[in-house]
């Protein structure tokens, strides 16, 4: 890698969040992570990432909506977003892609497929 690339992570499980931060950090990523949908909207905004990690099913706002919001907002509207979730692509009905996410990486999965997503994601 040329420059480190930047990752957004964001998980309303601790330990998944906590697992996560440390295999993408483990894999050369700049990561902030975040258990809050919209605090992490105000680090997305100020940490300015290559990519977003984000999971779907979350408490106070979900992924769609999270990722709704991020799009509205001129500074972080073209922030790639990779959905990491136990959702079946097969079954979100395309609400993932019309929120705005790019990509998607089911649970469980391999850390060398999702850093290859992450690569491709920031590279765009």
């Amino acid at each position: 890698m040329d420059r480190e690339i930047k990752i957004l992570s964001i998980d309303d499980e601790p330990e998944v969040l906590d697992s996560l931060s440390e295999l993408l950090d483990a894999a050369g990523f700049d990561v902030r992570s975040s258990n809050d949908a919209e605090r992490a909207l105000e680090i997305a905004s100020e940490f300015k990432p290559d990519a977003i990690v984000l999971d779907i099913i979350m408490p106070q706002m979900d992924g769609y909506q999270f990722c709704k919001l991020l799009r509205k907002n001129p500074e972080t509207a073209d922030i790639p977003v990779i959905f990491l979730t136990g959702v079946d692509p097969q079954d979100d009905s395309g609400k993932a892609f019309e929120a705005g996410g790019q990509l998607f990486v089911k649970k469980p999965f391999r850390i060398e497929e999702l850093v290859e997503v992450i690569k491709i994601a920031a590279s765009d």
